[in-house]
């Protein structure tokens, strides 16, 4: 008789139990669709950011050579450099977009985002950005934003072996976003 009672209490209390665990981190309501939804909204404003803030001399296919590009020395960060890319953590690219290139001794031209660093998820989106031009096709060479960079290296590699394929802790890499 007791057993008889105790059953379907059982069966009452341990099924919701049962669901909860089996939808945990599924991305199926509860706090996984709340992450889910916030991850959304945080790419959402990183694409937007990358937009308005970085298109301009990174380019929208992350080349390098956006409008803004040509006029600076060094040129923007080739974000399809796979070379480049291995050669960055995330936490590296964390860092410079928060606090700009002059804070981690790269270019001064790199503007901080002090904006951004209370939307860690928001800088995460960015960096997913930045991550996701690695080893697409680069652009064709009259479409450089930097023709005529190699004519002002005469003694010096050309323009076209850019700091993005200087070693890492070479000065011409230094200088690059």
């Amino acid at each position: 008789m007791i057993r008889s009672r105790i059953v379907p209490v059982l069966l009452v209390v341990a099924a919701p139990l049962a669901s909860y665990g089996c939808n945990k981190g599924s991305g199926e309501g509860g706090a996984g669709a709340a992450a889910s939804a916030n991850t959304a909204a945080a790419d959402a404003e990183a694409k937007t950011i990358f937009e308005q803030r970085c298109v301009a001399c990174h380019g929208a296919q992350g080349w390098g050579n956006g409008v803004a590009a040509a006029q600076l020395n060094p040129k923007p960060r080739n974000y399809t450099d796979v070379n480049w890319q291995k050669s960055v953590t995330d936490d590296d690219l964390k860092k410079v977009i928060v606090k700009g290139g002059a804070a981690v001794g790269k270019s001064p031209l790199m503007p901080p985002n002090p904006d951004l660093e209370s939307k860690p998820e928001v800088v995460a989106g960015l960096v997913r950005i930045v991550r996701s031009f690695s080893g697409k096709p680069g652009p064709a060479p009259e479409a450089s934003a930097a023709p005529s960079a190699s004519a002002s290296a005469s003694a010096a590699p050309s323009a076209s072996v850019s700091a993005s394929a200087a070693p890492k802790g070479s000065a011409s890499a230094a200088k690059q976003k």
